[in-house]
């Protein structure tokens, strides 16, 4: 495991294909270091990471990632061999989630530890966020950077059931698309567009 975490420690995140607004970009990197950072760390040469961890109130994404597995067996994860019989435990007594590293993110749709949120637009927009969703055929959305989808009011009920797991529905338990409405809290109309543009360099 040590080998096969070396190798990906050194792949880099692919290049973004489609066009960028480098100016933008910049104004967007000032306004990612001013408000995100402090979670999701900097990029470039000189990188930091905070590996910070956001409790489940404040970032208020959902929870059941989390608590689905009761206390006690979490604890037993730490006594099997992926932790090297408890050599190198995790924290098991966390209360949230840890900001991710974002490299490459604009081909790791969709987002949210449950792939609630179908673009970074949709993450950036809150009130804009997909009740239903399905991906459709077209496959990458460059504008809105993230999947091509159609949305829905509901999931369609005249279909079989294979065909309604191809819906993303946010009503069902673990798949809420709520939370992490920093973007709305803290950045401005021009500053998302600013700092979406940025997000398609890393």
């Amino acid at each position: 495991f040590t080998k096969i975490e070396a190798y990906i420690e050194s792949i880099e995140p692919p290049k973004y294909p489609f066009e960028i607004d480098y100016e933008l970009a910049a104004k967007g990197q000032a306004a990612f270091e001013k408000n995100c950072k402090k979670c999701h760390g900097t990029y470039g040469e000189n990188w930091e990471f905070p590996n910070k961890k956001v409790p489940i109130d404040e970032i208020g994404t959902d929870p059941i990632r989390r608590t689905a597995v009761p206390e006690d067996r979490r604890y037993l994860s730490n006594e099997g061999w992926l932790q090297y019989n408890g050599q190198h435990p995790l924290d098991l007594t966390s209360e949230g989630y840890m900001g991710q590293r974002l490299d490459g993110i604009w081909a790791s749709a969709p987002y949210l530890h449950n792939g609630s949120v179908p673009t970074l637009y949709h993450l950036f927009n809150v009130d804009e966020r997909p009740a239903v969703w399905k991906r459709d055929d077209h496959g990458y959305d460059a504008e809105k950077v993230g999947l091509q989808i159609e949305t829905f009011d509901s999931v369609p009920q005249d279909v079989n059931s294979r065909i309604q797991r191809m819906y993303y529905n946010t009503a069902n338990p673990g798949n809420s698309a709520a939370g992490h409405t920093f973007p709305d809290d803290d950045l401005t109309a021009e500053e998302k567009v600013a700092v979406l543009e940025y997000l398609k360099t890393l």
